[in-house]
């Protein structure tokens, strides 16, 4: 039968394991709502500052917080105060927009993505041809030797410009190790095709298997010293 102590050390674990999955869903992106800047992440995308028609030409990004702002024709958005992530879509689906590397994982650890994507083209100002984008996100196992796609989401000019849209997939591990993420666009388009991103995140889905292992260990030892203590108060009674 188990030692006391070892009933005792099993109950701390259980305890010691519930802030470890409080906190699983931890957003493994650093910076993945651009609140730092540009950090965290590389683009093949040129850096521009956020002033106004910076966006011109294709293949600029910045970080603003109102499209508008750096591209006349752009969507305006009054009031806006939380980063993003803008560019003006480049027609060269080669070109990474935004890319993370060694982001850590667990063999068998399930990991949610997410992600919010706009359209920023156009106002009403605008009078030429409307490309939507086509964002790609994909994930690379391998130090981006090979990507495999996550999810993706295509605007659709004018009617969402503006709006930002959420979207996610889920991952399985299939090892531990790192792995990369990035975000590229399908379209070969010039005109149109100008979005933005925001709110990146890669969080353990569920605690891993090893967390799993000890807050069962932990509850089942619980049980097993109410039951004896049940036990003990049914002799004395």
């Amino acid at each position: 039968m188990l030692s006391r102590k070892i009933l005792l050390g099993a109950v701390v674990a259980a305890f010691a394991m519930a802030p470890s999955i409080a906190s699983a869903a931890t957003n493994l992106i650093t910076n993945g709502d651009f609140s730092a800047g540009f950090t965290g992440f590389t683009t093949q995308y040129n850096q521009v500052a956020a002033t106004a028609d910076s966006m011109v030409p294709e293949g600029n990004i910045t970080i603003a917080t109102n499209p508008v702002d750096v591209h006349h024709f752009w969507a305006n958005l009054p009031g806006a105060t939380d980063p993003m992530l803008i560019a003006n879509g480049a027609p060269n689906s080669s070109l990474t927009i935004w890319q993370v590397d060694a982001i850590n994982v667990v063999s068998g650890g399930s990991y949610n993505f997410s992600a919010g994507v706009m359209n920023v083209c156009c106002n009403l100002s605008f009078g030429g041809p409307n490309s939507p984008s086509a964002i790609i996100f994909q994930i690379s196992t391998d130090n981006g030797a090979n990507w495999t796609n996550l999810v993706d989401y295509t605007t659709n000019p004018p009617a969402d410009a503006g709006i930002l849209t959420t979207i996610g997939a889920n991952y399985i591990a299939g090892a531990d190790g790192q792995i990369s993420l990035r975000a590229i666009n399908d379209i070969n388009v010039a005109s149109g095709n100008d979005f933005a991103l925001d709110n990146l995140s890669f969080a353990s889905a569920v605690p891993e298997p090893g967390t799993w292992a000890m807050l069962f260990l932990g509850f089942g030892a619980i049980g097993l010293m109410m039951r004896r203590r049940q036990s003990r108060g049914v002799a004395l009674a």
